[in-house]
């Protein structure tokens, strides 16, 4: 039997963008949805501040008041890992069913079905590299490109935890240096791009400046590598099949 190779990276990336670019405001509004709850719980922590700094020599109001705003704190918080998590899925089944047409309000909906066992299996996947990694950092990297789509195992095929992990494995085994090239290719390709800048900086203001604007940025290209890892798996399940 003919051995297959894989889809070339120019493919995927093609493939990638046309998704991209036909859900850009989705994606868009997803990523606002999951950064609004940081904000307000950025802006609480600012009230803190503020209460603590014009309250300071009136003990019982400032008590009542830090006693509201850390119940508001916490609040915010558990709010904002739901929505968090609930809007990451959501990009996950953008990107699986983009030729459905579900409005944002639906993709979140269903995303926050997949919210717990999304967080459960990103937790599980960071503990066991994390455990790889100790052994030695070779093994921690090799694992890594092992569970790169165990995410996809999730959302397309419902498999979950350790279960997810596995499948992914499977897939990947014997296409490991193929699905290492493909992420690696795109990966450092992105980091130079962002890092051209830097060079033609003179100031440490500039540089940390810069730093922000690529934190924005990386949030928003963040859609186009989950639509190129679905494609990625999709392709790995094309050759498992035959």
């Amino acid at each position: 039997m003919a051995k297959q190779d894989m889809e070339s990276i120019g493919s995927l990336l093609g493939k990638s963008w046309q998704v991209y670019r036909n859900n850009l405001s989705k994606f868009v509004t997803l990523i606002i949805l999951y950064t609004l709850p940081w904000l307000a719980v950025g802006l609480i922590t600012t009230l803190f501040k503020a209460a603590n700094y014009l309250l300071e020599n009136n003990t019982a109001w400032l008590v009542l008041i830090n006693i509201f705003l850390a119940l508001l704190m916490l609040g915010g918080l558990l709010l904002g890992i739901v929505v968090y998590f609930s809007a990451q899925a959501a990009i996950f089944i953008l990107v699986q069913k983009e030729k459905t047409k579900l409005s944002v309000s639906k993709l979140f909906y269903e995303g926050k079905k997949y919210a717990w066992d999304y967080f459960v299996l990103g937790i599980f996947s960071t503990i066991l590299i994390f455990l790889w990694t100790l052994l030695f950092i070779v093994p921690g990297f090799i694992f890594m490109i092992y569970y790169s789509v165990a995410f996809w195992a999730l959302f397309a095929e419902d498999k979950k935890g350790y279960s997810a992990l596995k499948h992914s494995k499977q897939l990947i085994k014997g296409k490991w240096w193929a699905v290492f090239w493909r992420i690696f290719s795109v990966s450092f390709f992105l980091w130079v791009i962002m890092m051209i800048p830097v060079y033609f900086m003179d100031s440490k203001a500039a540089v940390e400046t810069w730093g922000d604007i690529t934190n924005i940025i990386n949030i928003i290209v963040s859609p186009f590598l989950v639509a190129y890892s679905y494609f990625i798996y999709k392709d790995l399940l094309r050759l498992k099949k035959k």
